[in-house]
């Protein structure tokens, strides 16, 4: 098994894998708990598995393609969804890199030497179940995600119908970025202006800017949430006799609640209800 295919499959496993996935993955395989079906080392190399749960009597289909290319891909037909890939996963990864221990020896001339993979922030698309710090953390670099807080403003300019843009300002610049929300497999459309090629999918200003569509939406299916709450708002500040129209600085902000309602924030605590919608 070449050196290089060998150290992508550690580093997918550690990027991919939450501890307790790979702990649960390594008992499945140390149990003899995963077969394959299927076996190809040619181009970019396909097999496909059969991986007990573990702690019953299913069976899942897990399906590893493209290892002699940058961008391995995994699926497994399980229904988990708690962060990072599946324990049926994990255990067919190390069965994989078995199957390629043993076909390096039989075939040691053949080895797989690629170039680094690198993504363009002036179009790439992310697949993405949820926007919280261990799977953002994942798809930037350590550096981008130490500085961070070095951003200083951040500002969403628009949010509706599953469609951002947002102003970052980095470094004495200011980056414009979008992001579009795909039809399936919680795919994102993402623009950055700064135009890099990067070895991570995602660029310091891009990370800056899904930050804050999650502080304004929520870290669940934030994109789901983007649609015009006019009336809403309306309502909500009837009760008080203002309308969205007033200059409501300094006196209300709005929040979005974890199932998507709006709150009305009052920050002038000497403004009240109007009488009709007073609590005598």
């Amino acid at each position: 098994m070449s050196l290089i295919v060998n150290e992508r499959l550690k580093k997918y496993l550690k990027s991919n894998a939450l501890p307790q996935s790979i702990s649960k993955g390594k008992a499945i395989f140390a149990s003899g708990g995963v077969t394959t079906d299927n076996f190809s080392n040619v181009e970019k190399g396909l097999a496909t598995f059969k991986a007990k749960s573990g702690s019953g009597s299913k069976t899942y289909t897990v399906t590893i393609k493209n290892w002699n290319t940058p961008i391995l891909n995994t699926h497994c037909s399980c229904d988990y969804d708690w962060g990072g890939i599946c324990k049926h996963r994990v255990a067919s990864l190390l069965v994989l890199e078995n199957e390629l221990s043993r076909y390096s020896h039989l075939n040691p001339n053949v080895s797989a030497t690629p170039k680094k993979k690198t993504y363009p922030t002036s179009q790439h698309i992310i697949r993405i179940s949820t926007f919280d710090d261990w799977t953002l953390k994942n798809l930037v670099s350590l550096d981008d995600w130490k500085n961070r807080a070095n951003v200083k403003k951040v500002e969403v300019t628009k949010a509706l119908n599953g469609d951002a843009e947002v102003e970052v300002h980095y470094k004495s610049e200011i980056y414009k970025t979008r992001f579009t929300k795909l039809q399936f497999n919680g795919e994102i459309s993402t623009v950055c202006s700064c135009s890099q090629d990067l070895e991570n999918q995602l660029c310091i200003h891009k990370l800056a800017a899904l930050i804050a569509i999650r502080d304004a939406y929520g870290a669940n299916s934030p994109f789901d949430k983007m649609r015009d709450y006019t009336a809403e708002k309306s309502k909500l500040l009837a009760e008080f006799g203002f309308t969205l129209e007033d200059d409501l600085k300094g006196k209300f902000d709005f929040k979005l609640k974890t199932d998507g309602a709006v709150q009305l924030i009052r920050i002038d605590a000497s403004i009240q209800k109007v009488s009709q919608f007073q609590n005598w």
